[in-house]
């Protein structure tokens, strides 16, 4: 399902929040009020805030967006094209390592805080 293309209003073919949009929701988010729209068609995640989804495809029985916009009003700031999505891939343990160091787990009581009057 390819719910992409710039549609009627020009970004995503979402429309902007509507106060009493069906369509749409208001989130606290952090803390700052965020409007999550939803499309009217797909009803996936259209836009919250000044970013829009578009081009949702399946990946792993999810429809994820492959085209995310920063939006000013209907000017278009930038936009980011996925290419791909990898969902529940194994990661190996040595990506969690340093370059040139061995992981390795500090030993039971090897940290302590150190006072304002041992530091350097």
């Amino acid at each position: 399902m390819d719910t992409g293309g710039t549609g009627p209003y020009g970004h995503g073919g979402v429309a902007p929040y509507v106060p009493g949009d069906v369509n749409a929701v208001m989130m606290n988010g952090a803390g700052a009020p965020l409007k999550l729209s939803f499309d009217p068609q797909s009803h996936l995640p259209g836009r919250v805030d000044n970013y829009v989804f578009a081009n949702h495809r399946d990946v792993a029985a999810l429809m994820v967006p492959f085209r995310i916009q920063l939006m000013a009003g209907r000017t278009v700031i930038e936009t980011w094209d996925v290419k791909e999505f990898k969902i529940d891939e194994p990661i190996p343990p040595s990506a969690f390592r340093r370059s040139g160091r061995p992981a390795s787990p500090a030993p039971v009581g090897a940290i302590r805080q150190v006072g304002d009057d041992e530091r350097e």
